[in-house]
């Protein structure tokens, strides 16, 4: 079903994505005054960006190879692809979550499960699940951006990002001294802040990414098709190229395909 769940429509794919999300939280987002013209959309290599504007912070659906992912930020900051070198202030509520919730320290998986291209199960499902896992949390997220919290604390939620990111890891095995120090590096992560991240660390820096058209080939054919190039691609950079891994992201779900890239490096290198 997920394989046909976008060719019966005429409409680009990420309009069809902005319109199922309109519809599963337009009760939700109304409370917060959403700006009638706040909704701007992207995509690349087949990944959709969905920005919903409200008056006091904005929030990011992302379409990551078929993963729901909802990330919120300040009103004024970049609403889809971050420019080289600044800092990222969209943070996802798999992060904010924990850290409104009197900065837990004991690490938990946010998203429970993934899309597998197997099942019946749809991207609808996805955010019908994430409307009602959040409901408990938006009126302290918009307050963290409407009464001037975030300013203050900005600096203590990207360090407890970058914490929360090293525990992730270390649940699907990540150990850092084992990764090699080379003049390459490949990078991994959720999308969009691994290409982003790519970008930063400059010329020389590998991510995955595919054009939209092989994609849709690869992706129709079935989710191992698309695994094995995956697979191709980590084989490349460890076992011939030997290149440092840089993961620029917290694992967000332990069935993801980042969350399954990050277990066959390890697997790799022996970690």
């Amino acid at each position: 079903m997920l394989k046909r769940l976008f060719s019966k429509f005429k409409k680009p794919r990420h309009e069809i994505f902005a319109e199922m999300i309109g519809n599963q939280f337009r009760e939700t987002f109304g409370r917060y005054n959403p700006q009638v013209d706040g909704i701007g959309q992207g995509y690349f290599f087949n990944n959709y960006i969905v920005v919903v504007k409200l008056n006091d912070c904005m929030v990011r659906f992302v379409l990551d190879r078929n993963d729901v992912y909802v990330e919120t930020a300040p009103s004024n900051t970049y609403p889809i692809m971050r420019p080289r070198n600044e800092k990222n202030l969209w943070f996802d509520v798999s992060v904010i979550a924990p850290f409104l919730d009197d900065k837990s320290q004991e690490f938990k998986w946010f998203y429970q499960s993934a899309i597998n291209p197997n099942t019946d199960r749809s991207i609808q499902d996805q955010l019908s699940q994430l409307d009602k896992g959040l409901k408990k949390y938006w009126d302290e997220i918009v307050a963290l951006y409407a009464t001037g919290k975030f300013a203050n604390q900005q600096e203590e939620i990207h360090q407890f990002r970058d914490k929360w990111a090293e525990q992730s890891w270390k649940v699907l095995g990540w150990n850092q001294a084992k990764n090699p120090v080379e003049s390459h590096r490949s990078v991994f992560g959720h999308f969009p802040e691994y290409a982003e991240k790519a970008t930063d660390l400059g010329n020389g820096n590998l991510f995955f990414g595919v054009d939209e058209r092989v994609w849709n080939t690869l992706w129709l054919a079935g989710g191992s098709t698309f695994w094995a190039m995956n697979k191709k691609f980590i084989d490349n950079a460890v076992d011939d190229r030997k290149d440092e891994i840089i993961l620029a992201t917290e694992a967000r779900n332990p069935e993801s395909f980042y969350a399954r890239e990050i277990k066959y490096i390890v697997s790799k290198l022996g970690m």
